[in-house]
């Protein structure tokens, strides 16, 4: 189990330092992004392309990660199906703590934030060199969404930034179709 939500830490470190490289979905400005599969809608704003990428974690989770990257702001969502030993009684409180220790976080750097459905949620900003990160985590049943944004101040911190994590909801989860076997993804 340790191993598994280690993986699961590993996901969120490349989240944070890494971004989506596959083909393009949406080009144009800021617009709403809807992920059937993984189960949320949010606005990316800069009018980059959207481009996703699926993520198969040697012993952990599969993840997911959509977002946008362009003129050195990245705004993301990664969303990953956890385990079932990942919970084994083990309360959302301590599954943000061991993901964001876990990812080399000093524990004085996250906040509790409301929660987009039944659970509080994480977040974490960091400021270097200059360049700003600012992550939020959502826990929804056994999914687990992350939420990122990278870039400067303004990007991060401001309009933009704001707009995207204020945007972001869980949304029910899609209804399997027979013989439905398109890749992860969403509608523009």
């Amino acid at each position: 189990m340790r191993y598994r939500f280690a993986a699961a830490a590993a996901a969120l470190s490349c989240v944070l330092v890494g971004p989506a490289q596959v083909g393009p979905a949406q080009v144009g400005p800021a617009k709403r992004y809807v992920s059937k599969e993984g189960g949320f809608a949010v606005v990316f704003p800069g009018g980059g392309p959207v481009k996703s990428k699926t993520t198969d974690t040697p012993g952990g989770p599969r993840s997911s990660t959509v977002g946008t990257e362009s003129h050195g702001k990245a705004y993301k969502v990664t969303y990953a199906e956890l385990s079932p030993q990942v919970f084994n009684g083990r309360t959302p409180d301590l599954i943000y703590l061991d993901l964001l220790s876990g990812a080399g976080f000093e524990l004085n750097q996250q906040k509790v934030i409301p929660g987009k459905n039944e659970n509080t949620g994480r977040e974490v900003v960091i400021e270097k060199d200059g360049k700003f990160t600012r992550t939020q985590m959502f826990l929804s049943g056994s999914k687990l969404y992350i939420l990122f944004a990278g870039g400067d101040k303004t990007a991060v911190l401001g309009k933009d930034g704001q707009g995207f994590f204020k945007s972001f909801e869980i949304t029910p989860p899609a209804k399997p179709k027979a013989g439905n076997d398109a890749p992860p993804g969403g509608e523009g």
